[in-house]
């Protein structure tokens, strides 16, 4: 997204578009996700007529959706008393 415009034109989409969006400062939570694979293969041949192979795979995926600060943070001071 280039500018408010293209933020807009996301936004207006027939039914995307969802009530609680006015309480948040913030249409989408920043977002961080990690995969990862690791792998190891073992294979063994004893003799021509016989082999064994060990295959051990661990997959991992970390999804981190933080939401952001709060819309207003700010003390209020009363002017004319309490």
């Amino acid at each position: 997204m280039n500018d408010v415009g293209d933020l807009a034109s996301q936004v207006n989409i027939a039914g995307f578009t969802m009530p609680w969006r006015i309480f948040t400062n913030e249409y989408w939570s920043p977002t961080k996700v990690n995969n990862g694979t690791h792998a190891l293969k073992y294979t063994r041949q004893p003799n021509d007529n016989s082999f064994f192979e060990l295959l051990l795979k661990i997959d991992s995926k970390d999804y981190n959706t933080n939401h952001g600060s709060l819309r207003d943070t700010t003390t209020l001071f009363p002017i004319f008393g309490s």
